[in-house]
């Protein structure tokens, strides 16, 4: 029997009860889908459920790593339903003390299945085998009476149908843990070309927007150049020290203000508010999210094979290239069907494409893209004019 300081509290008409658990505790007596099925030897069917499928590589990537590796992590609630199998019980046994405080009560009789935050019960039960001292830690769990199937799946929409989810642009703003996050934040204050023309809400910009880039791709852009950079630059650093942000943020600073920003076409007149960033998209690749992607990509690998020359060599090309959308030469990578092509196998083509007409070394992959891919082998590209 488990007897359990409770606050009890109503709301819709669903009476329940706030309580506390030690995570130990909550993976030993709390229980999901997936393990009921194993119990049963049953798969449950899908409208027989109250619960979706659990993501099995988002828990071992993502939320286990959270757990484990984030000193300051931090769990919402666990929303539990109290079912009795056995018999037609629905009420949670309540002991009161003091007005809504008091204990609840459970005989043993009953399951504990999660309503909401199943992989944050499955994350903690995997995590507890690799550190067993994070038994100790609390975790709050609302604990609510079963009122039978529909009522579960209804419940299970509105918690989570209305729940919107934050963009990856915000996601990053509000990160201050990350490397390349705190990095991309730093050098959008100091560069002269990113300076107040980042979107920082936002996963794209509107047709119009001011803004030249979003923070997500500036990310990715940061993430591109600084990752495994001579060995110090570690995103899985527990405590990140302000100087190597700063000392990051510095080299990105060089690529925007001292190749980009130089050697782009019309970009100047973006940065002296002599034409609108919309204006420039509507006649350039460049300032696309392939583009920027791409360009990340082709000045790391000019980084890696030309470190003493990278500038020279980048700005030099990129003034001479013909960044226009016209150019028939994007057409298979950067565009499709005559349209800016902004995904991941674009920006691959493309940085293959730079990197080429930068003569850097290729991959084999890259090699190939230029000679056997179907429908559209990659094209060289020419200097403007050439």
């Amino acid at each position: 029997m488990l007897r359990i300081p409770a606050l009890r509290g109503e709301m819709g008409g669903i009476q329940y009860y706030l309580t506390v658990w030690g995570l130990g505790e909550a993976a030993r007596n709390i229980t999901y889908s997936e393990e009921l099925e194993k119990r049963q030897e049953a798969e449950i069917p899908a409208d027989l459920r109250a619960q979706r499928k659990i993501n099995w590589p988002r828990v071992r990537r993502e939320v286990v790593p959270y757990l484990l590796q984030v000193p300051d992590h931090f769990f919402s609630s666990l929303t539990v339903e109290v079912v009795y199998p056995a018999h037609a019980k629905s009420e949670i046994t309540f002991e009161p003390v003091n007005g809504e405080w008091g204990y609840v009560i459970l005989d043993g009789t009953e399951e504990l299945r999660t309503l909401d935050g199943q992989h944050r019960l499955v994350a903690i039960k995997e995590a507890l085998k690799e550190s067993p001292g994070l038994a100790a830690e609390k975790i709050s769990v609302i604990l609510i009476p079963h009122r039978g199937l529909k009522k579960s799946q209804q419940l299970f929409s509105d918690l989570n149908r209305n729940a919107k989810p934050t963009t990856k642009t915000l996601n990053i703003l509000f990160e201050w843990r990350g490397l390349f996050e705190q990095a991309a934040k730093e050098a959008m204050n100091r560069s002269s070309l990113l300076a107040n023309r980042v979107e920082l809400e936002h996963n794209s910009l509107a047709q119009k927007s001011k803004k030249i880039i979003t923070l997500g791709v500036l990310y990715e852009m940061s993430k591109e150049i600084l990752k495994d950079r001579n060995g110090y630059y570690d995103s899985e650093m527990a405590d990140i020290p302000p100087e190597l942000v700063s000392r990051a943020a510095g080299e990105l600073v060089q690529v925007f203000d001292e190749v980009l920003l130089p050697s782009l076409p019309e970009i100047e007149k973006v940065v002296a508010g002599k034409m609108m960033p919309f204006e420039h998209r509507s006649r350039y690749i460049a300032m696309h999210s392939v583009g920027w992607q791409a360009m990340a990509g082709a000045v790391r690998a000019a980084i890696d094979q030309r470190p003493q020359d990278w500038k020279d060599l980048c700005r030099e090309k990129f003034s001479r290239l013909d960044w226009s959308l016209n150019n028939p030469a994007w057409e298979g990578s950067a565009m499709a069907g005559g349209l800016v092509a902004n995904r991941a196998p674009a920006i691959r083509y493309l940085v293959a494409q730079l990197k080429e007409y930068l003569g850097l070394e290729l991959t084999p992959a890259e090699t190939e893209y230029f000679t056997s891919r179907k429908p559209f082998p990659i094209r060289k590209l020419k200097e403007s004019g050439s």
